[in-house]
């Protein structure tokens, strides 16, 4: 296992905007018809890394909070 230590400079100046699912659903009907046969797949920007999500969402919190699971 490797840690990858981020500056706390870093950690604070960049704020990551978030999205909903109701904005990721918008996003997602923009997608023409080959785009939406893709694979689910998850880029890191700070690790420039992609990962495939598996086929099921996770729930926690008593199924209130889904996941995207990779």
């Amino acid at each position: 296992m490797s840690w990858n230590l981020i500056q706390w400079s870093e950690q604070t100046s960049n704020i990551m905007a978030t999205m909903t699912y109701k904005e990721l659903l918008e996003e997602l009907k923009q997608l023409n018809e080959e785009q939406l046969k893709k694979n689910v797949a998850i880029y890191d920007e700070h690790l420039d890394a992609k990962c495939l999500a598996h086929n099921k969402l996770i729930f926690f919190d008593n199924n209130r909070f889904p996941y995207i699971k990779i």
